[in-house]
C-alpha cells in the first residue's frame, strides 16, 4: 500500500489474517505517536470539515478503513517489536526475519 511521506515512494505492507489485519508500516511515521496523531487529525476533520489542525496524510483513510489490528514501525519502541537497527532494512534475510516475527509474535498482542 503506498504511503508516501518519509519519501514519495514509500510503502507500507498490508497483512491480512483471519485474526486481524496487521499493518507493517516502516518509516510512514517516525513514531506509533505521530501515527495516533495524524488518526486523531483524520477523526477531527471528519466531525468539522472547518478544523484548524493539519490535514492528515490522504493514505491515512484507506489504512484506516482496513481496520488495523496492530500497525508495526520501523524505528519505535512503542511498536512492541523493538526498533530495527541500521541496516536491517537494507538486509532482505533481516527484514523478512523480522517481519515474520511480527506476524508470529502478533497473535496474542493488541494493535
Amino acid at each position: 500500500m503506498p504511503t508516501p511521506g518519509h519519501t514519495d515512494g514509500h510503502q507500507s505492507l498490508v497483512i491480512r489474517r483471519t485474526d486481524g489485519t496487521i499493518v507493517v508500516a516502516g518509516q510512514s511515521h517516525d513514531t506509533a505517536a505521530s501515527y495516533g496523531i495524524d488518526v486523531l487529525k483524520r477523526r477531527d476533520h471528519g466531525h468539522d470539515p472547518g478544523s484548524e489542525l493539519p490535514a492528515p496524510p490522504a493514505w491515512i483513510d484507506r489504512l484506516q478503513s482496513m481496520d488495523p489490528r496492530r500497525v508495526v514501525f520501523a524505528h519505535d519502541n512503542a511498536s512492541g517489536n523493538g526498533p530495527m537497527r541500521a541496516g536491517q532494512a537494507d538486509d532482505p534475510h533481516t527484514l523478512t526475519a523480522n517481519i515474520q516475527l511480527m506476524i508470529r509474535d502478533s497473535a496474542g498482542s493488541v494493535c
